[in-house]
């Protein structure tokens, strides 16, 4: 019989039936990975963890506790003020850990002349729910409104500040109000991009459901912007940032530092000035 094999007891063997059954088990397998990966992506991409190990009483720093509500849930935050500071800087932090673990980030906004209020996505630290993507962008309104409606501080005293993950959120943010200045740190042009630098060839656009391009929110933003990243980043690499600074309207800055990733902070003496020059255009101490 064409196209056929025989088999020990005569029968013929259809080596077409068995690559597609082959074939099936391939996609269902693909099929299940993308759904599993689909549905675990917030656990994947933010890791918070929960409970406060330090405050900021460890630096004798005085602080103020926060808690506000965003839905049904609660997002926690401190508030840090500087004596004579030029301004707030709302800080969005990164995927990992929570906020007693930002420390070296918080001392760079005191060098630079500014107050903090840094907060914890739903999931991190003391704040409740889940870190989606909807959430941590209702977190950043909810501290932006908390800034400007409960201790009265003008939009053009507020810095927003994002670093790393914190980047797409502090982009967002950017997009929908009217601050100071807005700082890119140590982030990404979008969440597939720089996927795709680790795993290229895998369809990371059609995985990755958070929708973090900040090389399509940047050219909305209409305040200044500081862009900070280092040649040596290993996770998201420096064209990243300057990819960046292509997009941003002016005025702006481009930083670029050495170190690897979150590194920028432990070295802050060294890149403290050419940023306290940039913001000193729009920010004047009190």
């Amino acid at each position: 019989m064409a196209g056929a094999v025989n088999k020990p007891d005569g029968k013929p063997r259809r080596p077409l039936r068995f690559v597609g059954r082959l074939l099936v088990v391939l996609l269902l397998s693909l099929g299940g990975f993308y759904v599993v990966f689909f549905f675990a992506q917030s656990s994947l991409i933010a890791q918070g963890e929960p409970g406060i190990t330090i405050t900021p009483k460890v630096h004798d720093w005085a602080y103020e506790d926060v808690s506000v509500p965003v839905g049904d849930e609660t997002t926690h935050a401190w508030f840090l003020p500087l004596k004579g500071a030029k301004g707030v800087v709302l800080y969005c932090h990164g995927n990992g850990g929570n906020l007693s673990m930002h420390f070296p980030a918080t001392g760079m906004h005191r060098a630079l002349g500014f107050s903090t209020l840094i907060f914890d996505y739903g999931g991190f630290g003391r704040s409740t729910g889940v870190p989606t993507e909807q959430r941590v962008y209702a977190d950043a309104r909810a501290m932006w409104n908390w800034l400007t409606e409960t201790k009265g501080v003008s939009l053009d005293d507020i810095v927003i500040w994002g670093t790393s993950f914190g980047g797409g959120v502090a982009c967002q943010l950017a997009t929908e109000i009217d601050a100071g200045a807005l700082v890119l740190e140590s982030t990404y042009l979008s969440v597939p991009e720089a996927a795709s630098d680790h795993t290229p060839g895998v369809p990371w656009g059609l995985l990755i459901r958070y929708d973090l391009s900040n090389k399509d929110k940047i050219g909305k933003v209409h305040c200044p912007v500081m862009i900070i990243h280092s040649k040596d980043d290993t996770l998201f690499p420096i064209r990243h940032g300057r990819g960046l600074c292509e997009r941003a309207n002016e005025p702006k800055l481009l930083v670029e530092t050495h170190g690897d990733h979150y590194d920028t902070g432990i070295n802050k003496d060294r890149y403290v000035p050419p940023m306290t020059e940039f913001l000193d255009r729009f920010f004047a101490a009190e």
